[in-house]
């Protein structure tokens, strides 16, 4: 069945990016988002606000980071594994957070929502910078955002119907 991602005004990400983490089963988070449903391969928000990212998705964890000649990486620090969740202080938070971006174009839920999410899952699993990480989201994350599509209601009603 066809998705949004499927649409050719849809760009999806740079398959060919600095991934550092996979996740090998779905993940799901409550969020505020309540009565904002949306619904695309790698991120679906329920009418409940439950957020649902499928296994397999990968991304960077906290931004920027550079690899070096695929030996290691330069960047942004990840914080240390969490024994509760099995990822990283920020794996949770930034998971949801780039998965959210991912499609900020296309869903009703606004960059700085997004980033307020970010703050909050960070501070649920006890990352001590938490403030600061949000800090530089709120201030750079902007660089990496995507304005709203002007005909993201039409497009996802018909990837809806398809």
């Amino acid at each position: 069945m066809p998705t949004l991602d499927d649409h050719p005004d849809f760009r999806a990400r740079d398959r060919w990016g600095l991934w550092l983490y996979r996740i090998d089963r779905e993940f799901r988070v409550e969020s505020p988002f309540v009565g904002r449903p949306f619904r695309a391969r790698w991120l679906t928000i329920h009418e409940d606000g439950t957020i649902t990212i499928p296994a397999g998705y990968a991304w960077d964890g906290c931004t920027p980071k550079w690899s070096v000649l695929d030996l290691f990486t330069i960047g942004t620090p990840d914080g240390i594994v969490n024994v509760r969740t099995g990822m990283r202080r920020t794996g949770p938070a930034s998971l949801v957070h780039d998965a959210l971006y991912q499609y900020l174009a296309w869903h009703e839920i606004t960059r700085a929502e997004a980033d307020r999410l970010f703050l909050d899952l960070m501070r649920r699993d006890g990352f001590a910078l938490a403030r600061l990480y949000w800090l530089a989201v709120r201030v750079f994350g902007g660089i990496f955002a995507r304005r709203k599509h002007p005909d993201r209601e039409r497009i996802r009603a018909e990837s809806a119907r398809a």
